[in-house]
C-alpha cells in the first residue's frame, strides 16, 4: 500500500460481522481500522466481550500491526434500553438516573457500568446521550435522553461523562446538534428539525458547550437535517454539515476535540448519498472518524477516502489533522485506564441496585390497594416488549423478563405473556381474550407499558397498547396496576382509575424496584424529569 494512505484506515471505526467471523483478519489487514466498535449482534454477555476483545487481539498479534495501530474498542452502551452486556452492573438508562434528583447517582452509575466495561477490554463507550427529549413522540431517544430541561440535561451529561473518565473511559456525547426534537428514526430515515441557531442555542445545544468546557473527548454527530442552519441548501444531515460542524461546532463552539459520525450506514444517509460522497463530504465538513456498521459499506468508505486523498479531493493536511486528533484520544485512554481506581464488584452492584430504586416514580394512585396485593397469592404480568423478534406480522415467543423477578418477592404466577409494543386490532383483541381466559379470581395483573405514546402511526387513532389495557380494565378493575418501562407520557391516555408507576426503564434492577414499590415493600422516591 501507498505510504501516504497506510493510514487511513485509522480514520475508520468499523464494526466485524457476526455472521462470518472467517472475514475479521482479513477485513483487519487490508484496512488497520482505528477503532472496532462491537455491536448488539456480537455480544450478549460478559463472555462474549472477552472473546471478541482476545480474537482481535490474537489477529493484530499474527498480523504483527503494532501498538500504537491496533484498534481501540468501542460499544455503544447507555445503560437502560441500550445495554448491550446483560449481565454486568447496568445503569437503568439517563432518564431513570434523572429521576433520581442526584447527580451522585448518576456519577457513580457511570462510574460502575463503565469499570464493568473497562475490565472487559473495552476502550471507547459511545455514550452519553446528551439529548433533550422534547418530543413526547419522538421513536428513537426518549428515556436515553436525560429529560426535557436543558440545564438538569446539562449537569447530568457531565456526572456521566466524569463517572466514564473516572473509570478509564473514553466518552463519547451525541447525537450533535441534538436528537431529542425529531418525530423519526435516523436508521430508517432522515429526520428534520426546523429549529433555528439562537433556539438551539438555548436548549439542545447547552449540554455541548457545558461538556465541552469540562473537555469532553468525543462528540458524535447525528444524521438530521436542520434546513435553517443549512439556510436553503439541499436536505443535507449535519454529519456531512460543513456549517453545522466546521462553523458552529468547532469555530463557534471552540470544541477541537475529535467528532464522529453516528454510523454512515443508517437509512438517513445510505438512502440519499453514495458512500463516497458522504465520505467526501463529511471528512471536508470537519469529521475525525467515519464509523460505519455494514462491511459492505465501509469497504467503500475506506476505497473512497483512499482515492480522495490520492485525487486531492481531501488534502493531507486535512487527514493529518484527523490523525492527530486520534493519537491524542490514543494517549488519554492509555493515561485513563492506568490511573483509574476500581470499586469491588459488591459496590457495583449495590449502585446499579440503588440507583434502579431511587427512579421509582408514582405518577398516578389510583385504585390500588397494597395490602390486598400482599395478599394474593398471584400476580401475574403482560409486558409489551420493544423487541424486533415480536413483530407485528410474525410474532416470536419470548420470555417474559420479569417472571423470575415475580417469583423473587415470593409471589406465583399463572401467567407472564409478552406481547409487541404495536399491535393490529385482530391482536388487541386476541391477547384481550388470552389474558381473560388465564385469569382467574383474585388475581392481580401487572401490564408493563412501553413508550405507547411513540407507537407507529397506523389508522389507529388511540396506541394499541391503551387500547389493549382499556379492554381489559373492566376484567380487573382495582386488581391491575400499570408499570411504565419507558417515557412516562402515556399516563394521561389511561383511565384515572389506573394505579401508574413510572421506572424508565425495563433492566432487571428496575423491574424488581417497581414490583418492590407495588407490594409495599419499597419506597418511590422518584421525580418526573420531564413535563407531561
Amino acid at each position: 500500500m501507498n505510504e501516504d494512505k497506510s493510514d487511513l484506515g485509522q480514520l475508520l471505526q468499523i464494526s466485524l460481522p457476526l455472521s462470518d467471523t472467517s472475514k475479521w483478519k482479513r477485513l483487519i489487514e487490508e484496512i488497520v481500522p482505528g477503532s472496532i466498535v462491537i455491536q448488539g449482534g456480537n455480544v450478549s454477555i460478559s463472555q462474549d466481550v472477552k472473546n471478541f476483545v482476545e480474537r482481535v487481539k490474537n489477529i493484530c498479534d499474527e498480523l504483527s500491526i503494532s501498538i500504537s495501530r491496533r484498534p481501540l474498542i468501542g460499544i455503544t452502551h447507555e445503560g437502560g434500553w441500550i445495554s448491550r452486556i446483560h449481565d454486568i452492573a447496568n445503569s437503568p438508562g439517563n432518564m431513570a438516573l434523572a429521576a433520581t434528583g442526584s447527580l451522585n447517582y448518576t456519577y457513580s452509575a457511570y462510574r460502575a457500568m463503565g469499570q464493568e466495561l473497562s475490565r472487559l477490554g473495552i476502550d471507547w463507550n459511545l455514550a452519553p446521550v446528551v439529548d433533550i427529549n422534547t418530543s413526547p413522540v419522538n421513536p428513537i431517544i426518549g428515556v436515553r435522553s436525560f429529560g426535557d430541561d436543558a440545564k438538569d440535561v446539562a449537569e447530568n451529561s457531565i456526572s456521566a461523562y466524569n463517572g466514564l473518565k473516572d473509570a478509564g473511559l473514553i466518552a463519547c456525547a451525541k447525537h450533535f446538534p441534538g436528537h431529542g426534537a425529531s418525530l423519526r428514526d435516523s436508521h430508517l430515515e432522515m429526520p428534520t428539525v426546523d429549529k433555528s441557531l439562537n433556539e438551539l442555542m438555548k436548549s439542545d445545544l447547552v449540554p455541548y458547550r457545558e461538556l465541552i468546557a469540562n473537555g469532553i473527548d468525543s462528540i458524535m454527530i447525528s444524521h438530521i437535517s436542520y434546513p435553517k442552519l443549512e439556510k436553503g441548501s439541499n436536505a443535507i444531515p449535519a454529519s456531512l454539515s460543513e456549517k453545522i460542524i466546521n462553523k458552529l461546532l468547532r469555530t463557534k463552539m471552540g470544541f477541537d476535540g475529535l467528532v464522529i459520525t453516528d454510523s454512515l450506514s443508517m437509512s438517513a444517509v445510505a438512502d440519499n448519498f453514495s458512500m463516497e460522497t458522504a465520505t467526501i463530504m463529511s471528512v471536508q465538513a470537519g469529521v475525525d472518524i467515519l464509523e460505519c456498521a455494514e462491511p459492505n459499506k465501509y469497504i467503500d468508505i475506506f476505497q473512497a477516502l483512499q482515492n480522495s486523498v490520492m485525487s486531492g479531493k481531501i488534502s493531507r493536511n486535512r487527514i493529518n489533522q484527523s490523525l492527530n486528533r486520534f493519537k491524542a484520544l490514543r494517549n488519554v485512554s492509555l493515561n485513563r485506564k492506568a490511573s483509574s481506581l476500581k470499586w469491588s464488584n459488591e459496590v457495583l452492584w449495590n449502585i446499579a441496585s440503588a440507583s434502579a430504586n431511587a427512579a421509582i416514580t408514582v405518577l398516578r394512585e389510583g385504585k390500588m390497594n397494597n395490602e390486598a396485593i400482599r395478599k394474593t397469592r398471584y400476580i401475574n404480568s403482560v409486558f409489551f416488549t420493544r423487541n424486533r423478534l415480536l413483530g407485528v406480522e410474525s410474532p416470536k415467543l419470548l420470555k417474559s423478563p420479569v417472571q423470575e423477578i415475580i417469583n423473587s418477592w415470593g409471589m406465583k404466577s399463572r401467567f407472564n405473556l409478552v406481547f409487541p409494543r404495536n399491535m393490529s386490532e385482530k391482536q388487541i383483541d386476541e391477547n384481550v381474550n388470552l389474558v381473560i381466559s388465564k385469569k382467574r379470581k383474585g388475581d392481580f395483573l401487572l401490564v408493563f407499558m412501553n413508550d405507547s405514546a411513540a407507537y407507529d402511526k397506523t389508522d389507529m387513532k388511540v396506541p394499541p397498547q391503551v387500547t389493549f389495557l382499556r379492554r381489559l380494565l373492566p376484567e380487573f378493575n382495582d386488581r391491575l396496576a400499570v408499570i411504565g418501562t419507558g417515557t412516562p407520557y402515556e399516563v394521561h391516555m389511561l383511565p384515572e382509575q389506573v394505579t401508574y408507576i413510572s421506572a424508565f426503564s425495563f433492566v432487571p434492577t428496575s423491574l424488581s424496584a417497581s414490583i418492590g414499590v407495588i407490594l409495599g415493600a419499597l419506597p418511590a422516591r422518584g421525580n418526573l424529569p420531564v413535563k407531561i
